[in-house]
């Protein structure tokens, strides 16, 4: 739901997707992901996703801070935005 509702341009999702990949459900966080949700929700969303950018940080090198960088651009770019 929260990749539709992403898909579909709505802030929340954004913002939600970044939650999700900071958690653990039941798995490791993905980090990589959480920065590209963070990206996106600054880019277009509400901004309060930023609030994990630190957290995210600590656990990328900076060829995975790109990677997220470059997924972010690609998400943008597909959702007809400019990145």
């Amino acid at each position: 739901l929260l990749l539709l509702a992403a898909g579909q341009k709505h802030k929340g999702g954004y913002l939600g997707l970044a939650i999700w990949h900071a958690s653990d459900k039941g798995k490791k966080p993905d980090f990589v992901e959480l920065l590209k949700w963070i990206v996106i929700d600054t880019r277009i969303g509400t901004g309060a996703a930023d609030l994990y950018r630190s957290r995210a940080l600590k656990h990328l090198s900076q060829a995975q801070v790109l990677e997220a960088k470059r997924r972010a651009a690609r998400w943008l770019t597909a959702h007809g935005e400019t990145p």
